[in-house]
């Protein structure tokens, strides 16, 4: 069995990292968050806490288990960090709703800055997020989303017997779109969809936001939260980590 984690929209891959990446910066982080507690800010109960910690060791020894693809939109942030060079397969790619037709045949796509910063989180492919500026972006590659699955399964298909999907999802506004392609090819391969998913109300309505939550309850697909931040890693390891055991 493969366990294959597609993350669209890693922006340096903090999620990853808080898995696979040093034990050093795992604990530092959970000890200034455990501090936290004195000021006032609830956290994990012991049990719990102890628990995470189990769920990433596990995880951890089962690495070569994994196939890790990265997706990031942004060059200079791909450019910045070895830890895409620790992916499987990395693409510089943003993903974008099928009905998006890329500039010319060489699909490219202009990625806005979010409050002017070229390395923001939140770069975004629309014109209507509310904290970019139109005359302020890069040019990047760009890929309709059907076609990205429609490649990468055959990659899957002629690789591995048997694999689970796994979706790790922060991309500005077209998680929606990406849930339904892989959903689409995948099928019941794919587990859960770990993330945030709040963009797609933001960019594309509060319709496109329902619909989206009916069509993750009809399809019984759950959705983590998963950030950099280490308040949601314990449910994120723990859905992984009951996954593949």
């Amino acid at each position: 069995m493969k366990y294959i984690w597609i993350d669209i929209g890693t922006h340096y891959a903090q999620e990853y990292n808080s898995i696979f990446g040093s034990n050093l910066s795992f604990y530092l982080k959970l000890l200034k968050r455990i501090l936290k507690i004195f000021i006032g800010k609830k956290f994990l109960k012991v049990n719990q806490l102890f628990d995470l910690i189990n769920y990433r060791n596990k995880i951890r020894k089962r690495r070569n288990e994994f196939l890790i693809i990265f997706v990031e939109a942004n060059p200079k942030i791909m450019s910045k960090k070895k830890v895409y060079l620790k992916a499987d397969i990395a693409f510089n790619l943003a993903i974008t709703d099928n009905q998006n037709i890329a500039i010319s045949d060489n699909k490219f796509s202009k990625l806005y800055f979010a409050n002017g910063d070229a390395l923001s989180q939140g770069n975004s492919i629309y014109e209507n997020k509310k904290n970019i500026n139109v005359n302020n972006f890069i040019w990047t590659n760009s890929m309709q989303v059907g076609q990205f699955m429609k490649s990468v399964k055959k990659i899957f298909d002629s690789d591995f017997k048997d694999y689970k999907v796994f979706l790790r999802l922060n991309c500005e506004g077209v998680e929606d779109s990406i849930i339904y392609s892989a959903h689409e090819y995948f099928g019941n391969k794919l587990k859960f969809v770990l993330g945030s998913l709040k963009d797609v109300n933001e960019i594309k309505g509060n319709n496109a936001s329902q619909k989206l939550d009916s069509f993750l309850k009809e399809k019984n697909l759950r959705n983590i939260y998963f950030m950099h931040s280490v308040d949601s890693w314990h449910d994120s390891f723990k859905e992984i980590y009951n996954t593949i055991i």
